[in-house]
């Protein structure tokens, strides 16, 4: 979609409906065949995995798979490093795919390689993952504000508590990069 902006004078409008160019689509939760497109029109999906608790590798693949499938070049982003005892052999173990661009492991709490991830990050990105991965506090450091909501995880069984249930573009300003260009 093309949108003008909203100005003080005016509300944001839509200027022209695009054809798609990517897509990520996933089964919806009835029995229906139907796909849901969750993003659509994106550079850059960014699948963001937890490392505060063990990583369940089946259902972490199918991020990639869906990114893959999307069109878009899929990065795995191993968030929570700062609770993570040594996050480097378990970014290691990571499943080797050719479907993963790259994997990245930082902490949008302390900082941590979050540089890196803005440099790989350019364009429009998508974040998915699981409650209670990282994705609002992910998304509030590359924005340099507190614009996504976030919640604490809870202790009893380390998931999130469904801050973020809604999807919405926001501007990334002074975050630029070279985007990686077809499929990896």
């Amino acid at each position: 979609m093309a949108v003008r902006p909203a100005t003080v004078a005016a509300s944001a409008t839509v200027v022209e409906v695009l054809e798609r160019r990517t897509a990520v689509v996933r089964s919806t939760a009835s029995r229906a065949s139907h796909g849901q497109v969750l993003a659509a029109n994106i550079g850059t999906v960014a699948g963001a995995v937890s490392l505060a608790e063990p990583l369940r590798h089946g259902r972490i693949e199918r991020m990639p798979a869906l990114a893959w499938d999307s069109g878009a070049p899929p990065v795995v982003v191993l968030t929570k490093a700062d609770q993570c005892a040594d996050p480097g052999p378990v970014a290691s173990r990571w499943p080797r795919s050719p479907r993963v661009w790259r994997v990245l492991v930082t902490s949008a709490a302390t900082g941590e390689s979050m540089a890196i991830v803005s440099a790989v990050l350019p364009g429009t990105v998508v974040l998915l993952g699981p409650s209670g991965a990282g994705k609002s506090t992910l998304g509030n450091r590359l924005l340099a504000e507190g614009r996504l909501a976030t919640g604490t995880v809870r202790e009893s069984h380390g998931k999130g508590r469904y801050t973020t249930a809604w999807r919405e573009c926001l501007t990334l300003s002074g975050i630029s990069g070279e985007r990686p260009s077809g499929r990896p």
